[in-house]
């Protein structure tokens, strides 16, 4: 078996990546078994969530997974399912490759987003529930995200105000000022797939002095300079790592 911080496998190899058969774990709790080629699932598998249910079973191909209705040209259209290698999955409505009206995006951590979708993106009325069915968050979407707050005269988001964001793997949660869409001023970033919590200043990417606290309970404090530490540390307590 091999085992990282975030995942585990256990299976065949070849040339160094993994190839045959095996079962991968991620840190979610989302679990993969089937076949492995050129280190990516490929063949028949299937992947099982948080809760253990089955929510992929069948051919994979490069790490993806598709059941449903297709277009002439093969690609996914109308009723649908879809799933990543990371653990995510998606049932709804497609348009030639795309999600694309209705439908249910569930994350690697269990938190699912239920609405509308326009180009792939998280589009119009929608609500973000977390793993147990508490409403995190609701409201009119907008390419992935759900703000609330002043706006500039273009509707950007301009001055105070409060933004969820769902991304690739993730969640992020931000409260603080904005300037002409972008996070600029003092705020406070919540990234929830990696258990931190960022408090500072922003111009688009962490800048200044800037505390970030993690689940463990450690702390760092120290400037930054376009997202990425640069000069001594103020503080570090335990042994936090962004």
């Amino acid at each position: 078996m091999e085992r990282t911080a975030t995942e585990e496998y256990e299976g065949d190899w070849k040339r160094g990546s993994r190839e045959g058969k095996g079962k991968w774990k991620g840190s979610g709790g989302v679990w993969y078994a089937g076949n492995w080629s050129g280190d990516m699932r490929t063949g028949k598998g299937l992947m099982v969530n948080k809760a253990g249910k089955v929510f992929a079973y069948g051919l994979w191909n490069a790490n993806s997974f598709y059941s449903g209705k297709r277009d002439g040209s093969g690609w996914a259209h109308g009723e649908g399912k879809s799933a990543s290698g990371n653990g995510e999955y998606y049932f709804g409505n497609f348009v030639h490759g795309r999600k694309e009206g209705a439908g249910t995006e569930v994350l690697a951590s269990g938190e699912r987003y239920v609405g509308g979708f326009r180009d792939g993106k998280c589009e119009g009325d929608g609500t973000l529930i977390d793993d147990e069915g508490q409403l995190l968050a609701e409201g009119i979407w907008k390419q992935d995200i759900l703000y609330a707050g002043d706006r500039d005269a273009k509707g950007r988001p301009h001055g105070r105000g409060s933004g969820v964001r769902i991304g690739w793997r993730k969640r992020e949660m931000y409260e603080g000022e904005f300037e002409h869409g972008k996070m600029k001023g003092r705020g406070l970033l919540t990234l929830i797939c990696r258990g931190m919590v960022c408090e500072g200043n922003w111009d688009d990417e962490r800048t200044g002095i800037v505390t970030i606290t993690y689940r463990n309970g450690d702390k760092y404090s120290g400037p930054f300079v376009e997202g990425l530490r640069e000069g001594p540390v103020e503080t570090c307590l335990g042994g936090a790592q962004s």
